[in-house]
């Protein structure tokens, strides 16, 4: 939205400045100074007002728009509030003053000298203007490159994070067929380092050209960090790694970019400092309640006379004081105002005497605090997680590749994995876990709660986990023994006995979910991942890899 403000007039007003700003003005000068000139730039000062009035309501406007959507944050409210307020000031002051100065001139325009102290008022008030107009301006605009920082911050850990999964999985197939073709990965990487660079070029002249103090102080942390952490450095040895198939190396600069990334968002977001505020505040209303339990103690103990009234009213006025002050930073929502206001009642009531009037005010103060410290708290819980550390994000590359720059525990020696129940020499698991006791006519052995199926009588401990028989099982099932999940995989509901899935809890009602379950993301992984993992293995193994998850999955 654009906010038109009309500027010709300055040049109108600044048409004179060089007649009265002489020590020595010339009489020819002097003269053309007409009456009826000054009341053209009185009549311009009117209409800039207007202009601005409008710009107001615009303004107001949209804020209400906003609002009315649940907008306001994602809107970016608190830039616009702050370019009305400049603009009311600009409009109900200094031009006033302009048009003050101008209408005295020219009530004394035919005494010549008479009239050159207030046009030299106007002409200072003039200059100001312009100069708040500008800063309003440019504070609004350096609020908004900031968000578009953020925005492409956001964008660069998003796309990075893709890729670093990516490049683990290529070194994954890559260990599974040598001869697989390089994929795209390294020309993204590049694209990636390409906008890193814009985006570094927008963060050093968002930096250069900041007038507003708090926002100037993220920037320079902003640009701190980046120095530091050096992200462009370690996408670049990304791409060295990549180049020689190193990508054990590969992945460890990516995860070292994407943490960067992340601290470089944190020193940009405002709700760091707004984290610290809200801290501050709740460790101070704390406080007060203390004293107001303490305060409210003590007016019980004075009994119906209150004979020290007077100082428990003092003592009740100082601490509603401390509370006003503690709640001028912005923070506090309208409980913290409704305690300020009971304890006012509270020291009115002392001041009169009237003791069940002040207990019954200072309950409700204590109530109010107790409200506002518990719903600070909560939020500061919120945006504490929000700003967990990004190594938690991530793990150490060394965790999915082994030693010789590929995964270890995935996968076993001839490429296929050993510890999640994959061949290690035979191409077939080496061992499985029946629980019942009776005979099976199966090639190998079911996974199941029921009866093994080996080649012959066993007690449960078949030679194998072969495709699944379609011959049942004759045990009996030993509830509450779990099956497992495939490897890497979570379960989506409470843990499977041999009974089945359960939809409903012992009392009837629904099983709740486990946070996984409410995970698109991993919910997605695994559907993504399986065809993905069994194209890569060798023909002959895919169908039966393929019903053995199968089996699991049900």
């Amino acid at each position: 939205m654009k906010f038109f403000l009309p500027f010709s007039f300055l040049i109108v007003c600044l048409g004179w400045t060089g007649v009265v700003s002489g020590e020595d003005p010339q009489p020819s000068k002097v003269v053309a100074l007409k009456s009826n000139e000054l009341a053209d730039d009185v009549r311009a000062q009117s209409a800039v007002k207007g202009a601005l009035s409008s710009s107001v309501s615009e303004i107001d406007r949209l804020l209400e728009d906003l609002e009315s959507n649940k907008l306001s944050k994602e809107g970016r409210s608190e830039v616009y509030e702050n370019m009305q307020r400049g603009l009311k000031k600009v409009s109900g002051e200094r031009v006033d003053e302009v048009t003050k100065n101008l209408k005295k001139a020219r009530k004394t325009i035919e005494q010549k000298e008479d009239a050159y102290p207030p046009l030299d008022k106007a002409d200072t008030e003039i200059k100001v203007i312009i100069k708040d107009l500008n800063t309003i301006l440019r504070k609004s605009e350096e609020a908004l490159t900031i968000d578009r920082l953020v925005e492409q911050i956001d964008a660069l850990i998003e796309t990075e994070t893709i890729l670093w999964d990516k490049t683990k999985n290529w070194g994954k197939a890559q260990l599974i067929d040598a001869s697989i073709i390089k994929p795209r990965i390294p020309k993204d990487q590049r694209e990636v380092l390409e906008q890193l660079e814009s985006f570094r070029s927008d963060l050093f002249n968002a930096k250069r050209n900041a007038i507003d103090t708090s926002l100037s102080q993220r920037l320079t942390a902003a640009t701190q960090v980046f120095d530091d952490t050096k992200p462009d450095l370690a996408l670049q040895d990304a791409l060295e790694s990549m180049g020689r198939d190193d990508l054990l190396s590969a992945v460890g600069h990516q995860d070292k970019s994407i943490q960067a990334f992340r601290e470089i968002r944190l020193a940009l977001d405002a709700n760091d400092d707004d984290l610290a505020s809200k801290e501050e505040l709740l460790e101070d209303l704390k406080e007060i309640l203390e004293k107001q339990i303490d305060l409210k103690e003590e007016t019980e103990d004075a009994g119906k006379e209150l004979d020290n009234a007077s100082d428990l009213a003092d003592e009740q006025s100082d601490l509603k004081d401390e509370l006003d002050d503690a709640l001028e930073t912005d923070l506090a929502d309208d409980f913290g105002q409704e305690a300020s206001d009971a304890m006012g009642s509270a020291t009115d009531a002392l001041s009169e005497g009237d003791q069940p009037s002040a207990l019954t005010a200072q309950d409700n103060a204590i109530n109010a605090l107790q409200s506002a410290i518990s719903s600070l708290e909560a939020q500061i819980a919120a945006a504490s997680d929000s700003f967990a550390d990004a190594s938690d994000s991530f793990s150490d590359p060394s965790d999915s590749f082994g030693d010789d720059g590929f995964p270890s525990d995935s996968f076993g020696d001839d490429g296929f994995p050993s510890d999640s129940g994959f061949p290690s020499d035979s191409g077939f698991p080496g061992e499985g876990q029946g629980q019942g006791e009776g005979q099976g006519q199966g090639e190998g052995q079911g996974q199941g709660q029921g009866e093994g199926q080996g080649q012959g009588e066993g007690q449960g401990q078949g030679q194998g986990i072969g495709p699944p028989s379609s011959v049942p099982g004759q045990g009996t099932p030993t509830p509450g023994s779990f099956s497992p999940s495939p490897p890497g995989v979570l379960p989506d509901d409470p843990p499977i006995d041999s009974t089945g899935y359960s939809s409903t809890d012992p009392q009837g009602g629904p099983v709740k979910r486990t946070v996984m379950s409410k995970s698109n993301l991993k919910g997605k992984r695994l559907k993504t991942n399986l065809p993905k993992y069994i194209d890569n293995l060798p023909p002959e193994f895919r169908k039966q890899v393929e019903d053995y998850f199968k089996v699991l999955a049900k």
